[in-house]
């Protein structure tokens, strides 16, 4: 019954660019949502939620036996999740099925300019042959900025002008990190682009955007604090699943200053438990490094592999998801798990505070920078001199020395 639609859906997916390890996982849960729906439903139109949720606990029970862990209460909730685009792709096919669609904001909903914004997102995908996120990270600027037009009663795009766009970023530039405020305005800039050759305006828009520049290593690092860093070991003490695993993870990060993608594929032949030594994969930069295995390291991840990761699985990788066993192909989702916790606690940080952390005291017990670069695993020695602006005790000397001078 569904099984048809299978070949389909892969194709919809490839065509909108979604990463291979994606389409492998979404693949997996449509066969299996075939699978199970097989003589429960004699077609697509009958499928109901509560097909949906009884698979997804039916999904959580093999879960569970296979891995002989206790599963996090919103399993069920993440299967559904993975469920999600196979559901989208039979509705695109006109199967009309028995289950609320999810609602989601559309940036193309700016009443007035749904047609531009919906040739504007075809003109990146199509004829620039963008990637689905660089589209949707253009998409939204523009969007945000046609809003801006309809709440000021501005309906041409001649009108527009250089105090109005002026006004339109000092708004937007309160929300919105320098990074991704390039990014904005690097959108606009396209945009208006697009606008001009479509014929929709006769003005050259983009010559009212300023270039917005950022410089390299401009900015202060700002590591997390010794009292958040207590806060947080404090709330990994118990010997539940998850504080299992992110204490290990915090350990990496706190005393090794890793980033959060080398944790991600620190490997089982990575930490050499004879010898006491833990190797650092570095992509980035390129040079590996071997390091002494601290011993509040090696139980933390020790009692994470005992206790934690499940057996009988193909992959190396340390860490393992626990929705679907696989590795984290991406820092990104290790991150998204820790940020979540530091959210709770009222810390709103990024993993990489805990490298900026580690650099700093370093720094300020006078390490040498050439041993902080080789720590750090930087190509640049001007990537570490970075961290002299926060080296606070020298830069307090220095204060006291000029205070007392005639």
């Amino acid at each position: 019954m569904l099984e048809e639609h299978i070949p389909g859906f892969l194709t919809f997916l490839k065509d909108r660019r979604y990463a291979c390890s994606t389409i492998v996982r979404y693949r997996a849960v449509a066969c299996e949502l075939a699978i199970y729906l097989d003589g429960r439903v004699a077609s697509p139109e009958e499928i109901t939620s509560e097909h949906v949720q009884a698979y997804a606990e039916v999904r959580s029970r093999i879960s569970q036996e296979l891995w002989k862990r206790p599963l996090v209460p919103s399993y069920p909730k993440g299967v559904v999740f993975f469920l999600a685009p196979f559901l989208d792709y039979l509705r695109s096919q006109g199967i009309r099925l028995g289950i609320p669609i999810r609602e989601t904001h559309d940036p193309r909903a700016v009443t007035g300019h749904e047609q531009t914004l919906a040739a504007y997102e075809r003109f990146l995908r199509d004829d620039r042959g963008l990637s689905l996120g660089t589209v949707r990270n253009y998409v939204e600027p523009a969007s945000r900025l046609c809003q801006s037009m309809v709440e000021t009663h501005t309906e041409a795009w001649d009108d527009l002008t250089a105090d109005f766009l002026y006004e339109h970023l000092r708004e937007q530039a309160r929300h919105l990190r320098h990074s991704s405020f390039r990014v904005a305005e690097t959108a606009l800039r396209s945009f208006f682009r697009f606008l001009r050759l479509t014929e929709r305006t006769h003005r050259d828009l983009d010559s009212f955007l300023i270039r917005y520049r950022t410089y390299s290593l401009s900015r202060v690092p700002r590591p997390v604090s010794l009292d958040d860093v207590q806060r947080i070991f404090d709330d990994v003490k118990t010997d539940t699943p998850s504080n299992i695993r992110d204490r290990a993870i915090l350990l990496l990060l706190t005393l090794y200053g890793l980033r959060i993608g080398e944790v991600a594929r620190l490997c089982m032949e990575d930490v050499r438990w004879s010898s006491e030594q833990i190797v650092i994969r570095r992509r980035k930069a390129g040079r590996d490094l071997v390091l002494p295995l601290h011993p509040a390291v090696a139980r933390a991840l020790l009692q994470y592999v005992e206790t934690f990761r499940p057996r009988g699985i193909p992959y190396r990788e340390v860490f393992i998801t626990r929705r679907f066993p696989h590795p984290y192909r991406c820092g990104a989702l290790l991150a998204d798990l820790l940020r979540h916790r530091l959210r709770k606690l009222g810390i709103d940080t990024h993993p990489h505070a805990f490298r900026h952390a580690f650099a700093t005291r370093l720094i300020n017990n006078d390490c040498p920078p050439e041993w902080i670069q080789i720590l750090l695993g930087h190509r640049r020695f001007a990537s570490t001199l970075v961290y002299a602006k926060v080296d606070l005790t020298h830069l307090r000397e220095v204060a006291d020395n000029d205070g007392v001078r005639p």
